[in-house]
């Protein structure tokens, strides 16, 4: 698709197909992998397919550059960026969506390799984003609220009897020791 090329930020597609690469060269070692998968993040250029599962629509490469560059001038009201809000959420969702849809390539990738029975996943996220909540964009390092502070925490492993649902807060400080209790390390 010539779109791919347009959008100036670097694909989870493209990470994730290195890291499959890089996963067929290690075969069957213990390996440790870490991707941070960016699509969602702004600036907010998702990929082209990703955006017509979320809207419906395509999108084009002038349109998303021109609500990105709306969206970050500091010179904008209020009540004119709530006016473009659902269009840049889209942006947001679908970037979501990319990497919804990565992340399954390599799940499947690791079941196909036999690697999966033996294979401890995580996925979550590093921050939220605000979306005028508040009166505030992005993630602002100041705000703690919700919006920011609240982000998925999926972890799979073989030593996972079953499985559990949380509402409880977790916090990152504590997903390292987590996983080494997880690992036996």
């Amino acid at each position: 698709h010539r779109d791919l090329h347009s959008f100036p930020t670097r694909r989870s597609s493209d990470l994730v197909n290195r890291a499959i690469s890089w996963l067929e060269l290690a075969g069957q070692r213990p390996v440790f992998l870490w991707l941070h998968l960016m699509d969602p993040h702004a600036p907010y250029y998702p990929f082209p397919g990703a955006f017509r599962e979320i809207a419906g629509r395509d999108i084009s490469p002038s349109r998303a550059r021109y609500l990105n560059e709306f969206w970050n001038r500091s010179d904008v009201t209020l009540a004119r960026l709530q006016r473009k809000k659902d269009s840049v959420v889209e942006l947001y969702d679908a970037g979501i969506r990319s990497v919804d849809n990565q992340v399954a390539k390599l799940v499947s990738h690791l079941k196909q390799s036999g690697l999966w029975a033996n294979c401890t996943f995580v996925v979550t996220a590093d921050h939220g984003e605000e979306f005028l909540d508040h009166g505030r964009r992005y993630h602002a390092p100041v705000s703690v609220h919700e919006e920011i502070a609240h982000v998925p925490l999926m972890i799979r492993g073989p030593q996972c009897e079953k499985k559990s649902v949380t509402e409880a807060p977790f916090s990152h400080l504590n997903l390292a020791p987590t996983l080494l209790e997880i690992l036996d390390v």
